[in-house]
Formats: structure tokens, sequence, C-alpha cells
């Protein structure tokens, strides 16, 4: 039985070209159903004209000098034009957007408001206040605004840049370093405490120390001297060695930029402060950098 079906359909394959056109043909005219069906179509259009923008980035708050040093931030007020054909009752208002960006760096951006006073016909103009804050890079940064209108077209403006300057600064804590007592020809005897640098700007900078003697309180002919003292970024002694009123770099003392506040290594660099020698002819008092000033640090 399972031959025969088989077989069947094969035959009846083979003839349909010398009766019909198509299968399908052939049924219809057995059926009676008809050979053809209308279909509805329809396509939603809307509105067609996408609004145009202009940047106006002459006009903007200009920070290429640099940014506010930490813990500031720095506000950057940027205005565009949106155009619409359509007309200003077309602009979606609350769409209006402006960006910051710069490879390797965090996106800055805002919302936008309306300058009604500066509206009409087809064009409107935005205001827009973007935080920058005290790390952002030095360079060129990309402005990017764009809106919506109320048909859901989307423009945007890339092509216009602006500059941001490079800002140098830091602060130190705590400003001063101690020791425990000592005694005379003592070695290697580790500071109490560390220091450490905050970056405050935008820029990565090598650290810079200045020594001087440290004179005796009471009598001054006796000293520990700068060349004695080491600095590294590791607790211990086997620092860079200092010398009298030379500014010193210390090896691989770095200071990042970053967001110091977080407290967390970011954007600071930890110093560790070492007497690796002390003279043989110490005697009993407290020595200190009054009699030949502060120790100096600077980043460079």
């Amino acid at each position: 039985m399972k031959k025969f079906t088989i077989g069947l359909l094969i035959t009846f394959a083979l003839l349909i070209p010398f009766g019909a056109a198509t299968l399908s043909d052939f049924y219809n005219k057995i059926t009676g159903k008809p050979i053809s069906e209308e279909v509805q179509l329809e396509i939603n259009v809307s509105g067609g004209h996408a609004p145009t923008i202009t940047v106006y980035e002459t006009l903007m708050t200009d920070v290429s000098g640099g940014l506010n040093e930490g813990p500031l931030t720095t506000d950057i007020t940027i205005k565009f034009e949106a155009d619409d054909l359509e007309g200003i009752g077309n602009i979606n208002d609350s769409s209006a957007r402006i960006q910051f960006t710069k490879s390797g760096e965090d996106t800055r951006s805002a919302i936008c408001t309306k300058v009604g006073a500066e509206s009409s016909g087809t064009s409107t103009n935005y205001t827009c206040t973007v935080t920058m804050q005290f790390w952002d890079g030095a360079g060129t940064w990309i402005i990017n605004a764009s809106i919506l209108d109320l048909n859901g077209n989307y423009a945007e403006d890339t092509s216009k840049t602006f500059a941001v300057g490079s800002t140098a600064g830091f602060v130190i804590y705590p400003t001063s370093v101690v020791w425990s007592e000592i005694n005379p020809g003592a070695t290697n005897q580790p500071a109490l405490n560390s220091v450490t640098l905050n970056n405050t700007g935008n820029i990565q900078r090598n650290v810079e120390v200045n020594s001087t003697n440290l004179l005796g309180e009471t009598d001054n002919t006796k000293s520990l001297l700068a060349n004695d003292f080491s600095i590294d970024i590791n607790s211990g002694c086997a620092g860079t060695g200092m010398n009298r009123f030379t500014f010193v770099q210390i090896v691989g003392a770095t200071l990042p930029k970053g967001n110091y506040l977080l407290n967390d290594g970011t954007g600071q660099e930890i110093v560790y402060f070492c007497l690796n020698q002390a003279s043989s002819d110490l005697t009993q008092q407290i020595y200190s950098t009054q009699g030949e000033g502060a120790w100096t640090v600077r980043i460079a």
C-alpha cells in the first residue's frame, strides 16, 4: 500500500504539465476557489524634515587656559540653535541635549533650556550649562548637540570642538614629617608618617623635593645633613637620596590626574621619608628645618 501511494503521486506530478499551467490552477478549477485576492496596504508617513542644529561654540565659556583647581568644578555655558521647517512648535524642547566627549575621558552632559526670547518662526535657541570636573583631561573635546522634533526625527551636530587647557596643582597632607628619638650614628630610621600628594589639576606630573639640613634648635653647629635623607614611594630606606638646596626628582613618584577626593589612590601619590645616616657627633636636642628653611615639594 505504501509503495502504491508514492507511485501515484509521482505519476500525478508528471501528468501536470500536459493538463494545466500550475498545480495551483488545477486545484482551483476543481475546488472553485478564487485565483486572486485583494491586499490592503497602509504606510504611515511622518514629518519629513528633521531639525537642523547650529552650535555657537565661539560664545561658550573659555577654558583654554585650564579648568578650576580641585576640589572646585567648572561650569561651561554654551548655546545652540535648532531650526525646523515645520515651525518651532514641532520641536521637542525637552529633548535638547549637549555632550562633551574626549577619548579616554568621562562624557560630560547637560539638559538644555529653551530661550523663549530668542525663539520665533522656525528657529529657537537653547542654553546649556555643563559641569566639568577638575581632573577632566587637557586637549580637544568634541561638542555634541542634539534634539528631537515631535515626529521623532533626530538631529545632532558633532562638527564643533573646544579646547581645555592644562591645570597644574596639588596639595599635600600632612605638611610636617617627624621621627621618633634617634641615637647619634643611627642608620635607616624611617619617619613616623608618610606624606600624601593630591593632584588638583588635570595633568600627570613628576614629584621633586628640595631639601635642607636640619640644624639643632639649641646648638645649631650640630645638624642632620640633607644628603643623609632619602625619599621613596615605598616604605623603607632604599629611596632617592636628597641633595641640599637642589630639587631632586623622586624615582617612581608620578602624580596622576584623577579624583583624589575618593581617597583610594586615584589622583594621589604617597611618599616615605628615611634618615639613612645620622652624624655620630650629634648632641641631645631637637633638630628641625627652622634654621635653613622647610623642604619644598613641587610637581614638574
